[in-house]
Parts: C-alpha cells; structure tokens; sequence
C-alpha cells in the first residue's frame, strides 16, 4: 500500500505539471498511459488481476488521446475524455473479474469512477499511518501545540518590529523588502490563491487515485458488492410478454419495408414535383432512433426473458432483418440529404451511427443462431473500433471539402453555407478554406471572397 500511496501522489504532481494552465495536446497521452500502468502494478502486486486480455484497451486508450494532440476538434474533446474515463473503468472491471457482464456494466462502471469518493475517510487512513513515527500520539499533540502557540505570538511580533525598523532606516528597508512585497502577493495579489488551490488540487487528486486503488481491492468497497446488490435485483420477463411485442413489430416493420422497396428506393409512385431531399429529411432521425429502440429489444428478448424457444429465436431474426432495412433506409435518406443540403457534425455522426449499427447487426444475427458467440466483446470492439475511425476521419476537413465541393458543382445555384463553416468548422479544414479563397472569380461570387478574406486577415 505504500507504493500504491507513493504513486498515487506522483502521479498527482504529474498531472498537475502537464495541465495546469496548459493546453492538453500530448499531455493526455503523458498522464493516462502512466496512470494505466501503475494501476496495472498495483493490482498485479497483490494478485488482482484475473485477465490480462484487458491491456489490449490501452490501444484504444492511447489513439483516443493522441487526438487532443492531432486535432482541434472541440466535439470530439469533450466526448473523448467520457469515453477514455469509461475505458479505463472497463479495463480495471475487465482486470479483476475476469469477464464484462453487460447486465452490470453501467452499475460497474459508476462504481469504478464514482465509488473512490466514498473511500477518502480511508485513504486519509491509510496516508495518516504512512506518516506516522515513533512518537506516540500524545506527543505529537503537544509537539503541534506548542509550535502552533509559538508561531501565533512570535510571527505578528516580528512583523511589527521588522516594519517598525523598516521605517526608520531606509538600508535596513531595501535588505528586508522582500517581506512587505511577500505580504503583498499574499493580500493582495492572487499568486498565493492560485499556488494554494495547485496545492489543494494536488491533494485531492491524489487522495483519488489512492481510493481508485482500495475500491479495486478491498473486499467491501463499492465496486466489489455492486454485483451482490444487482443479483438481488435481477428481473425476469414472460417469454409470451416478449412473443406479442416481437410478433406486433414484426409486422409493423414488414409494412414498412414492402413501403421503402416500392416508394423510397425505387421512386415508384413518386409525383413530378416532389421534393425528395425534403421528404428524407422528415425520416432519418426517427429511423435511427426505431434502429436503436430494436437493439435494446434484442438485447432484453435474449438476457431477461424466463424461457427462450424456436419462435423467440426466428422473431429475434426477423427484427434483426427488418432492424438493417431501417439502418439503410436511414441511411438512404441522410445520403439524399446531404447531396441537397450539405455535411453537418450532427449528419455525418448519424452516418457513423448508422454504419456501426449495420456492422453490429452481422454479429448479432450469428448470436442468435449460435449462442456461444461472444456478443458483449465483439459488439465493443466494433463500437471502439468506429468511434476512434470517426476521430481519425478529421470532421472538420470532410464537411469543408464536401460542402465546397457541392458548391462548385452547383455555382449556379451558389449553394454554400458561410455561417456554419464560419461557426462550427475549425482550424484543421484551413486547407480546404484557402482552396475556396483561391478559387477564380467566376467560380466562387464576391460577396464570399470578401467573407473568407476577412476571416483570414484575423
């Protein structure tokens, strides 16, 4: 437990010198990687680590936070700290018990993250015996008195007399200014205020990680009972419950996909002046959403049901179908448009959502014929997988190129939306921007170069 107390107040410091007052950049990467791997020690010092499969996450890890020194996507640094957070939690989850069990997750995870808080009453323990000498307590009591007496007369007496000196010889004042500009900064000037909340941030900091260690390990903290509670909790749902539901959808579903083969892939029955991207905007959202609803249907069928049989198991398939024509009509849909109205953050993370969506369907569906696949790491793998691909496309630097290159193909229509790539898009498309600046006259109108120039005389 030293070690784990020495770490942990290292690391504290660590973290301190890297961000405060700093961008984050490469920081992330110099802070995580060694928080990960002195927790890796730790646990493996006292024989917690069940499965060693889990350092495989330090990849993920490791791209997601290589990106705060890559890009200058403001999106994508907010959510990346809440899923680097959430894989280091799966990882010590995965490290000590040997396995994820998606019922438990969520209610592990919070107890990874969150349950340290509980444990600073011990950590403060655990930090008060490390320090602790040869002197019993009642001599320290006495030690601590009598220096806390001294320095209350002794300290204000001395500054009487120093400033009282100070005025009378000029000398004498220049050798000892440096405590008149001391008191200074310290009631007047906020360094002091700053230096004591570093301290203090430090402190807690390392108080965290400390309890961040005890929850993984001891054998009544949080994280080790939450599984206790939850199987006591555990609900089951009727099969013939679950049946209705799946049966009902199914037809729905059956409905809706005869209406997208016929109408909205095809364009049968689709009047002359139709406005087809305006019609696909009224779809994909609420089909992203049905596509999401489906998979936690499958999920629920497969875990909570009382007894599963023959006719679950084909409506389950059959939802998995029906779920992948939703994700493409979807998908379809955004595509239309995106062609018409062009590339935003939120449309291009719904196409994202939608890939990943028919990626999971694949192992899905071979769960539901075969049980013994393992859907919980296959389904977080490709989940991991297109999360870091999206931050590695580069946002910024797709919206910019298709949005200018929609408008160069259609400059008759002079279709480009300034007001979001002046807004929303940041430095990393500054490329495809100066592409637009340098355009000919004819091609890009004046009204827009004058805009883009601005914006680059700032």
């Amino acid at each position: 437990m030293n070690i784990a107390i020495l770490g942990s107040f290292i690391l504290s410091i660590w973290h301190s010198i890297l961000f405060w007052d700093k961008n984050w950049g490469i920081s992330m990467v110099l802070f995580f990687i060694p928080f990960i791997l002195f927790v890796i020690y730790c646990l493996g010092k006292i024989g917690k680590i069940k499965d060693k499969k889990a350092c495989i996450l330090i990849i993920p890890i490791t791209l997601l936070a290589l990106t705060y020194g890559l890009f200058s996507n403001e999106w994508f640094s907010i959510i990346n700290i809440i899923v680097i957070l959430g894989l280091i939690a799966i990882m010590s989850i995965w490290l000590t018990s040997g396995d994820v069990k998606l019922k438990l997750l969520i209610s592990k995870i919070f107890s990874v993250l969150l349950g340290p808080i509980e444990l600073f009453g011990e950590s403060g323990k655990r930090i008060k015996g490390f320090l602790k000498t040869e002197q019993t307590e009642e001599n320290k009591k006495q030690i601590f008195k009598k220096l806390g007496k001294a320095l209350l007369i002794t300290i204000p007496i001395v500054l009487i007399v120093l400033f009282l000196l100070m005025s009378a010889d000029t000398i004498f004042a220049d050798t000892f200014g440096w405590v008149s500009n001391c008191l200074e900064k310290l009631f007047v000037n906020y360094e002091i205020v700053y230096i004591a909340i570093r301290i203090g941030l430090i402190f807690i900091l390392g108080i965290y990680l400390l309890s961040y260690i005890i929850n993984l390990t001891e054998e009544h903290s949080s994280y080790s009972v939450v599984e206790e509670v939850n199987q006591r909790k555990e609900v089951k749902i009727e099969s013939f419950t679950m049946n209705s539901i799946l049966t009902v959808l199914n037809v729905i579903y059956l409905i809706f996909s005869i209406i997208q083969f016929t109408y909205l892939f095809t364009g049968a029955g689709r009047e002359e002046n139709f406005n087809y991207a305006q019609y696909a905007r009224q779809g994909f959202f609420q089909l992203l959403f049905v596509s999401l609803i489906n998979f936690i249907l499958l999920f629920v069928s497969n875990v909570h049901i009382k007894k599963s049989n023959q006719y679950t198991k084909w409506m389950n398939i059959l939802l998995a179908i029906f779920t992948g024509i939703i994700v493409i009509s979807s998908f379809f849909r955004m595509h239309l448009y995106q062609q018409e109205y062009g590339y935003t953050y939120l449309r291009l993370a719904v196409d994202f959502i939608l890939i990943t969506e028919m990626l999971l369907l694949i192992p899905t569906i071979i769960y539901l014929i075969n049980k013994k696949v393992n859907l919980l790491k296959i389904g977080f793998m490709i989940i991991i997988t297109m999360y870091i691909i999206a931050n590695y496309v580069n946002f910024d630097y797709v919206i910019a190129k298709n949005n200018i290159d929609n408008y160069f193909e259609n400059e008759q229509e002079n279709k480009i939306d300034l007001y979001y790539l002046k807004t929303h898009i940041g430095i990393d498309a500054i490329s495809e921007i100066t592409r637009l600046l340098n355009a000919e006259d004819n091609s890009v109108s004046k009204d827009i170069r004058n805009y883009l120039q601005k914006q680059e005389n700032k």
